[in-house]
């Protein structure tokens, strides 16, 4: 499962320098392989305790023009605040096979996961949609923090072109004060 555990979240393996943290987050996923979509459609479902924030972070998709789908409880939510959302069964629901998660991640109709899992069951039944995500290449997020961290990263690679740079060019010059404030 790629639900990060404690150790798991303190190990780096890429980095991405920038002078925006959108910016040096986007880079530090198209190094590791997982490079967020510009574009397209966005799964979103989360635990009870996330839902009033994961409103935020529906508004905004919508706002650069992603299209949302989420299962039931979450819909439910973002409806009532205003966020057009299309609801989709999980992969071990629904009438018409065509129409669960599984079989739109099969056919890449998906093109990010935002999962925030809890409980036991939330668990099990979403870790058939993380794994089907591996499988598939599709990006999957399991915290609202690394929801924002994306959503900082798309907006980035939409308002500019990304360069390469050494750490000592960040270092050097105009954005001297702003590198030291963010490494602090």
């Amino acid at each position: 499962d790629i639900v990060l555990g404690p150790e798991m979240k303190s190990t780096g393996e890429v980095m991405g320098s920038a002078m925006s943290f959108g910016e040096a987050f986007a880079k530090a996923q198209i190094s590791a392989g997982s490079t967020v979509p510009q574009e397209g459609t966005v799964f979103l479902s989360v635990r009870d305790e996330d839902k009033r924030a994961a409103i935020l972070v529906a508004k905004k998709f919508k706002d650069m023009k992603f299209s949302l789908l989420s299962t039931r409880g979450t819909a439910r939510v973002l409806r009532a605040n205003g966020v057009p959302v299309e609801e989709v069964e999980r992969y071990d629901q629904g009438k018409n096979q065509y129409s669960n998660l599984m079989t739109l991640l099969k056919e890449n109709k998906i093109g990010l996961i935002i999962n925030t899992p809890s409980g036991e069951r939330s668990q099990s039944d979403m870790r058939f949609i993380r794994a089907a995500a591996i499988l598939q290449n599709i990006p999957c997020i399991t915290t609202l923090q690394g929801a924002w961290a994306a959503l900082n990263g798309i907006e980035s690679r939409k308002m500019k072109k990304f360069s390469v740079q050494s750490i000592q060019k960040y270092y050097q010059g105009e954005g001297k004060t702003h590198y030291k404030e963010s490494v602090l």
